[in-house]
C-alpha cells in the first residue's frame, strides 16, 4: 500500500494537480478541505486480486454548493447502451476491446478555487502546515466526475466522434472514406470500444493514447463486474456476473444454503401485513442487512439477470420496515442465484434481430396497482428490461396491458434512435409482442372510447408510434410471452422456460 500511495503522489505531481501554498494564501473564511487515503484491491474476471490502488480522496461533504462547486451531473453509459453495443458488435462480427484511463479525474480542470490539506504521510518537509490549491479535479470532490467528462467529451469531438443523442456517454464515429464504424461506451474511466475493422480499432486506440494516459486491456473480458466471453468467429457473445454473485452470496451468509428453483415462492409472497409492528419485532430486525441485500441484488438484476428483476422490485417495497418473512424471501433470491450461478446472458444464438415483449399482471397485489414488464432483445438476448409497479390503478386487464405496452414503446423508440446513431436508421417498424387482444386493438384505433376515456393522454403515445409505422403491435400467445417473468412470481418449470427465452443459458 505504501508503494501504491507513492505511485499516486507521482501522478498528482505529473498532472500538476496542485500548487503548494501557505495557509495565508486562501481567502479569509475559505474552507480548507481534508481528505484521506482510500485503498482498493482491483479484481480480475475470476475474482482474484489483480491490482493494489491507492487514492487520496477529498472529504467532499465539506464542500459548500455555490462556493466550492456548482454543477455535478456526469453521464455514464447506460447498462442497456453497453449491452446493445455488445450485441450489435457480435451480430456484425466487430472487434470488442477495452481501455482504461489512468487517474481519469486528474485530467479535468477545476473552475472553482478549492483548497485542501496535504495527504497524511506525504507532507512536504518543513512545510507541513502548508496547503494545496487544487488546479485539477481529484477524487472525492463533487465536481470531479463532471470536469473529467467535459474534458473527455472535448477530446472525442476533436477526434471526429459524435456523442450519441440518446446516451451522451456513448461516442460514435462513421468513417466515410473507409466505411468503418467505431463506437465507444464510457463508464467513468472504463471504455468499451467496438470497431468494424482492425484498422479502425488500431486508429482509435492510437488517438486515445495520444490524448490520455491509457491502459490497453486488449479484448474485452471484464467490465463493471461483468465477464464478457466473445466468439467472434461464431458471432456469439455471453455476459455473466458469476464472480459478483458468488461474492454477494458469501457476504450475505448464504454460501451453505440449499439452492431453490424459483426466486420467489408464488404461493406465499410476503405482504405489508407482515411488517414489524411491536418493539420486539422491530428490534429483531435492527441488525438484519435487508437494504444492503436489496442493493446487491439490484445490481445483478440490472446487469445480466432479468430473471430476478420482478423479485427484487417486489421485495424493494418493504425496505422501509422489513420483517422476518421479507428477509426469508430475500434469502430465497440468493438461494436461487446460487443454483443458477452459471447463467450467461447470450447474444447471437438466435439470429432474429430486434424483438420486444410486453406484459402486465393486473391488480394481483395488495396495493392493487398492476405490474408492468417489458424486455427488448437482440438476436435472442435481452438488452433492456423493466419490472415496475404502474403509477395508476388500472380498471381492467386490457388497460393494464395497454399501459405496459406504452412503456415498452417508449423503450423501443429509445433503442431505435440508439441503433440509428450507432449503425443505420431502421426503415421497418419494430415489432411489439403483446398477449392481450383488447390492448392490441386499443393501440391501433380509437374504438371503445366510452370505456377508455379515463385513460391519461400520455398512455395513448403508443397510437402515434403505430400510426407513424415505427412500431407494429402483434399478438403473442401467453405461453411464449417472455415478459411474463417480469410481472409475477412463477413456478419452477415456467421460470426455467422464460429464463431461456430471455437468453439466459447455462455455461458449458
Amino acid at each position: 500500500w505504501l508503494e501504491a500511495g507513492q505511485e499516486e503522489m507521482r501522478r498528482l505531481k505529473k498532472y500538476e494537480v496542485y500548487e503548494l501554498v501557505p495557509p495565508t494564501a486562501a481567502p479569509k473564511g475559505t474552507k480548507i478541505i481534508s481528505g484521506r487515503w482510500v485503498n482498493v484491491r482491483k479484481h480480475d474476471a475470476d475474482g482474484n486480486p489483480s491490482t493494489y490502488r491507492s487514492r487520496y480522496v477529498m472529504h467532499g461533504y465539506l464542500q459548500k454548493l455555490g462556493v466550492d462547486y456548482n454543477d455535478t451531473f456526469v453521464p455514464i453509459a447506460k447498462a442497456a447502451s453497453l449491452r446493445t453495443i455488445l450485441a450489435l458488435a457480435a451480430r456484425n462480427g466487430w472487434l470488442i476491446h477495452q481501455m482504461d484511463v489512468k487517474s481519469a479525474y486528474l485530467n479535468g480542470t477545476l473552475e472553482e478555487d478549492v483548497y485542501c490539506k496535504q495527504p497524511p504521510g506525504f507532507e512536504e518537509p518543513g512545510k507541513e502546515d502548508w496547503i494545496w490549491k487544487l488546479k485539477k479535479a481529484v477524487y472525492g470532490l463533487h465536481q470531479s466526475g463532471r470536469q473529467f467528462y467535459v474534458f473527455m467529451r472535448g477530446v472525442f469531438i476533436s477526434l471526429g466522434f459524435t456523442p450519441c443523442p440518446v446516451d451522451h456517454a456513448v461516442f460514435i464515429k462513421h468513417d466515410e472514406k473507409t466505411g468503418d464504424t467505431t463506437a465507444v461506451g464510457v463508464s467513468t474511466d472504463d471504455m468499451a470500444i467496438t470497431a468494424s475493422s482492425d484498422a479502425a480499432m488500431e486508429k482509435v486506440k492510437a488517438q486515445l493514447k495520444s490524448k490520455f494516459e491509457m491502459t490497453d486491456l486488449g479484448e474485452l473480458h471484464w467490465i463493471l463486474s461483468i465477464r464478457v466471453d466473445y466468439d467472434r468467429e461464431k458471432r456469439i457473445l455471453q455476459l455473466s456476473q458469476q464472480a459478483y454473485i458468488e461474492s454477494i452470496i458469501e457476504q450475505m451468509g448464504q454460501a451453505d444454503a440449499n439452492p431453490v428453483s424459483t426466486p420467489l415462492d408464488p404461493g406465499s409472497l410476503p405482504t405489508m401485513a407482515q411488517c414489524p409492528t411491536t418493539p420486539e419485532e422491530i428490534a429483531d430486525m435492527k441488525n438484519v442487512p435487508y437494504r444492503r441485500a436489496i442493493g446487491l441484488l439490484m445490481y445483478a438484476s440490472t446487469g445480466t439477470r432479468p430473471d430476478i428483476a420482478f423479485a427484487v422490485s417486489y421485495l424493494s417495497q418493504f425496505m422501509q420496515n422489513p420483517g422476518r418473512p421479507h428477509w426469508e424471501a430475500v434469502k430465497r433470491v440468493f438461494r436461487y442465484l446460487k443454483g443458477t450461478l452459471d447463467y450467461q446472458l447470450t447474444y447471437g444464438r438466435r439470429r432474429v434481430g430486434l424483438e420486444t415483449y410486453s406484459d402486465a399482471d393486473w391488480a394481483s397485489q395488495e396495493h392493487r396497482h398492476s405490474i408492468s414488464g417489458y424486455v427488448i432483445q437482440i438476436d435472442g438476448g435481452a438488452v433492456d428490461w423493466m419490472s415496475s409497479k404502474q403509477a395508476i390503478v388500472a380498471l381492467s386487464t386490457a388497460e393494464a396491458e395497454y399501459v405496459s405496452a406504452t412503456h415498452a414503446v417508449k423503450a423501443i423508440m429509445w433503442i431505435r434512435m440508439f441503433l440509428s446513431a450507432v449503425a443505420r436508421p431502421l426503415s421497418l417498424p419494430s415489432v411489439l409482442n403483446v398477449d392481450n387482444q383488447s390492448a392490441i386493438h386499443l393501440s391501433k384505433d380509437r374504438r371503445f372510447h366510452a370505456r377508455t376515456k379515463h385513460i391519461a393522454v400520455r398512455y395513448h403515445f403508443i397510437r402515434e408510434a403505430v400510426e407513424n409505422r415505427e412500431v407494429r403491435v402483434q399478438y403473442c400467445p401467453t405461453d411464449d410471452m417472455t415478459a411474463d417473468i417480469l410481472t409475477k412470481g412463477l413456478k419452477g418449470p415456467r421460470v426455467v422456460k422464460l429464463a431461456g427465452l430471455l437468453g439466459l443459458e447455462r455455461s458449458t
